[in-house]
């Protein structure tokens, strides 16, 4: 329900806060600078409260990477560091600009990858959705089998205030007339005189 708020006293309480990723000169002083607002969250070495951070567009131009190489580097400290602490990283990546075997090599070290994909001006079948979702790798943590969900594809869509998602179905099958009638001319079709050396509608002979 998108028209629930939360509480003031929660807000308050848990402020958001912001990294102004342009100013950071490198991504050796980002890593430490995300690494010392996320310590400084901390109420004491006791508390267990997850924390949650956002990094928007990880890979785009707006990052000071000079290299593919220092990305990989940063995400290797980035999931070191989550997996000593009570925190949780969020990454959205950009498709478009970034060569398919970097993407694979994220996916390679995330927990969880979802692809969200926009149904806009295009997938007439869908277009009472808006988009849809793909669960492209689900987590294998403290656990022997992965987790086997129905399905990995669903679909969403925004009905004023409320966000509904749904299991993926295949789209309905078109209108079977034109087929019918195709099949129907089909039957009246009479076979070739002579076709691979036989004759009229006999049989093959090997």
């Amino acid at each position: 329900d998108l028209s629930r708020t939360l509480q003031r006293t929660l807000s308050e309480q848990n402020p958001l806060q912001f990294i102004d990723i342009s100013k950071a000169k490198s991504m050796k002083s980002l890593f430490d600078q995300i690494i010392e607002q996320v310590l400084n969250t901390q109420d004491s070495s006791e508390d267990k409260t997850v924390r949650k951070f956002l990094l928007h567009s990880f890979g785009s131009l707006e990052w000071p990477y000079e290299s593919p190489k220092e990305l990989l580097e940063f995400l290797k400290g980035l999931k070191a560091f989550a997996r000593s602490t009570y925190a949780t990283f969020i990454l959205t990546t950009p498709i478009d600009g970034l060569s398919p075997g970097l993407l694979n090599k994220f996916i390679h070290m995330s927990d969880y990858t979802i692809n969200i994909h926009s149904f806009t001006y295009t997938h007439e079948e869908f277009r009472d959705f808006h988009g849809m979702v793909n669960l492209v790798k689900l987590p294998l943590m403290h656990s022997y089998a992965p987790i086997k969900p129905e399905t990995l594809c669903y679909v969403f869509k925004q009905n004023r205030k409320d966000l509904s998602i749904e299991k993926m179905h295949l789209p309905p099958e078109e209108d079977r007339t034109s087929s019918d009638a195709s099949l129907r001319q089909g039957d009246q079709v009479k076979p070739a005189k002579t076709a691979c050396g036989t004759s009229g509608g006999k049989a093959l002979d090997f």
